[in-house]
């Protein structure tokens, strides 16, 4: 990945908190040192206000951004709306025009692996969260395993990792996502929760 340094930042009004950034070609760019990937998305309400992020930023509405039109075509606001309460949720947009679309999706499509509720500032549990994401139409992530056991050496993790994709089993899935069942968080290492890339896709792809 080459990386260049951000030419200009266009403010949008005086009052504004909200930034649209893209890059050309790719979807990453550095924001006060931290790398910023732009396929990762946030939805939500909160004090009955509907808003959508990027990782680090909140976005204001535009006809081009492609977060903000997978929400008004998935009515996202009138789901979360529904739940009643203030809640995020946060997931994966991949499809054309994003990272080469390597799962070959015909549209843009978010798939959701967290929910949050912000008033308790506390991620669901995994069964609360696929309740919510059937009950309020989301589509989640593909759910691999959940009665494994991590007792494994980090060599039979990385073999673990390998695979198809269940969104396209042509193509070398990019990983997985290892966590608790119920939401535990370590002193030392926050949230438990960490991601096994697949060898075979980083050859293929980077």
């Amino acid at each position: 990945m080459k990386l260049v340094k951000l030419k200009s930042i266009k403010k949008i009004q005086s009052d504004s908190k909200r930034f649209d950034i893209e890059t050309e070609k790719t979807h990453n760019f550095f924001a006060n040192d931290i790398l910023v990937h732009n396929s990762s998305m946030t939805a939500f309400i909160k004090d009955g206000e509907f808003g959508v992020c990027s990782r680090n930023l909140e976005l204001r509405e535009t006809d081009k951004n492609t977060f903000w039109i997978i929400a008004r075509r998935d009515d996202i606001e009138s789901k979360l709306r529904a739940c009643g309460r203030n809640v995020a949720v946060q997931g994966e947009v991949i499809g054309p025009g994003i990272q080469k679309n390597r799962y070959k999706l015909k549209q843009p499509s978010l798939f959701i692996f967290n929910v949050f509720y912000i008033d308790n500032y506390k991620y669901a549990d995994f069964k609360e969260f696929t309740e919510f994401a059937k009950d309020y139409g989301f589509d989640a992530v593909p759910i691999l395993n959940t009665e494994y056991v991590l007792d494994n050496t980090v060599d039979e993790l990385v073999e673990l990792s390998k695979g198809t994709s269940t969104l396209n089993t042509e193509i070398q899935r990019e990983g997985i996502i290892m966590r608790t069942l119920v939401e535990e968080t370590d002193v030392e290492l926050g949230r438990l929760s960490f991601k096994c890339v697949n060898p075979e896709y980083l050859l293929k792809f980077e």
